[in-house]
């Protein structure tokens, strides 16, 4: 059993806590201007940001997550328990500020991707559904140190990408869509076999079709027969000329 101390031994503990205690008091008066200028910075960021203690407790809750959550910086500050996550996820529970401090298996399954990014930075996308009626989210988040190298806390920035997922969508939907027409085409390439006297074409089977019929089966073209002025000549002489001057008058009118 360890003896008690002494009289002496305790004014001397005292005194040194006396000289200990205005040493801390002043640097903490000192901090303040700079925890104050740095909860300015943290609230005039664009991107929905907070930032938590090493305990865990909210410590700054900026104008843009007030926008998003609709919770005030009043009501947030100062709270722990994972109460930050409650305007996300309806219940308390560790988010991606809370992964960066200490990793936990299993809750990385929560987002859509997470991965670690240079600098220590915690990066994830997911989908929110409590969120504004459906909300995709980008997070990031990261420790902060101190000057001696300690962990203080942690701050995580989100934004919503909800129109950068539509228009993926939508990108990914037009490129099906054309990826499924271009398959439904069908061309014609290589050596295609045709009679040099009848100009019948032979398909892969070995039958011989008339031109226009091997066309369509290997093509989108579809035909509109006419009679070009040569072969009227041989198989109507005594109407060609008849046939051929109504042909040309009509072009004529259509080019007036």
């Amino acid at each position: 059993m360890s003896e008690k101390p002494t009289y002496e031994e305790l004014e001397k503990r005292i005194q040194e806590l006396e000289k200990v205690e205005p040493e801390r008091i002043n640097a903490k008066e000192k901090s303040k201007p700079s925890n104050d200028r740095l909860n300015q910075i943290i609230d005039f960021l664009p991107d929905a940001t907070f930032m938590i203690d090493i305990s865990g407790r909210v410590v700054a809750w900026n104008h843009a997550i007030v926008e998003m959550t609709k919770v005030s910086a009043k009501d947030m500050i100062g709270r722990g328990n994972y109460e930050y996550a409650i305007p996300f996820y309806k219940q308390r529970r560790p988010v991606l500020i809370d992964l960066a401090l200490k990793w936990k298996m299993g809750y990385e399954d929560k987002y859509l991707s997470v991965r670690r990014l240079d600098g220590g930075v915690l990066f994830a996308e997911g989908y929110n559904p409590n969120l504004n009626n459906g909300t995709y989210l980008a997070g990031s988040a990261r420790v902060l140190i101190d000057s001696e190298g300690h962990p203080m806390g942690a701050i995580e920035s989100l934004r919503d990408i909800s129109e950068v997922k539509k228009t993926q969508a939508e990108l990914l939907t037009a490129r099906k869509k054309a990826e499924e027409a271009l398959s439904k085409v069908k061309l014609l390439s290589g050596l295609i076999p045709i009679c040099a006297s009848c100009k019948k074409i032979r398909d892969d089977k070995g039958f011989w079709n008339q031109i226009e019929i091997y066309i369509d089966q290997h093509s989108e073209a579809t035909f509109s027969h006419g009679i070009c002025p040569e072969c009227i000549k041989k198989e109507y002489p005594e109407l060609a000329e008849e046939i051929l001057n109504e042909t040309n008058h009509k072009k004529n009118l259509t080019l007036k």
